[in-house]
């Protein structure tokens, strides 16, 4: 009797029991873990994105270059290794045109002028600094001149040794004294060839060791042609 109403629990149990073994052996099998070695390679660290950089220039080819701003230079008329003419003159403040049929000339070369008072030729030394100019008068012709060839050369001689400063502007040499005051302007001389013209004799030798004029022979001429 006793066996007869414990059946039905021990069916149950059983039943139990092999469910739970079902489960058991439906169940997927567990993987072991596999322990963190020293050999295992770590995971490469997070970079940042690098900072662009220049391109460099090519070391053969040349660096840019930056043109350069072209000065026209402005052309003015040189102090030496020119022929200035006497163009005008003060006299008693007052501007007199230098005689044409007398010119007076001047030339400046290397610290020594020379030329003519359109009555004797002339010759010495000059200093330039700056805008400052100093004549030193040397050797020059004695002969006698005509009143109005005279008075030029008077005042040429003076201008020369009261010249204090010079200036050059619109293709004029001028000379000033100490207080600004005009003494002399002369303009380029344009040289003329051998056969320009006539010549007329003004100064000659005397024979005596100097040079004399006189109205006959400034009557004198001669012209000279290629042949």
């Amino acid at each position: 009797m006793i066996f007869r109403h414990a059946l039905p629990r021990i069916v149950l149990l059983l039943a139990g029991l092999g469910a739970l073994l079902f489960v058991a052996a439906c169940a997927p099998p567990e993987l072991p873990a596999t322990p963190a070695t020293a050999e295992t390679p770590a995971a490469p660290a997070a970079t940042s994105p690098s900072e662009p950089t220049s391109t460099p220039i090519h070391p053969t080819l040349p660096p840019p270059s930056i043109p350069e701003k072209k000065v026209t230079p402005v052309r003015k008329l040189p102090l030496i290794d020119a022929t200035w003419q006497l163009e005008s003159y003060p006299v008693n403040g007052v501007s007199q045109q230098a005689l044409p049929d007398h010119p007076a000339i001047l030339i400046l070369q290397d610290g020594k002028f020379s030329g003519n008072t359109g009555c004797n030729g002339l010759s010495g030394t000059y200093t330039i600094q700056g805008d400052a100019i100093h004549f030193e008068l040397g050797p020059m012709t004695m002969r006698a001149c005509l009143e109005d060839v005279a008075d030029q050369e008077a005042a040429y001689l003076a201008g020369l040794q009261q010249a204090a400063t010079y200036r050059i502007e619109g293709g004029k040499l001028m000379f000033f004294d100490d207080q600004g005051d005009l003494l002399l302007t002369f303009s380029q001389h344009t040289p003329i060839s051998f056969t320009d013209g006539s010549w007329r004799l003004i100064p000659f030798n005397n024979v005596r060791g100097g040079m004399e004029s006189n109205l006959a022979a400034e009557r004198t001429t001669i012209q000279f042609t290629v042949d």
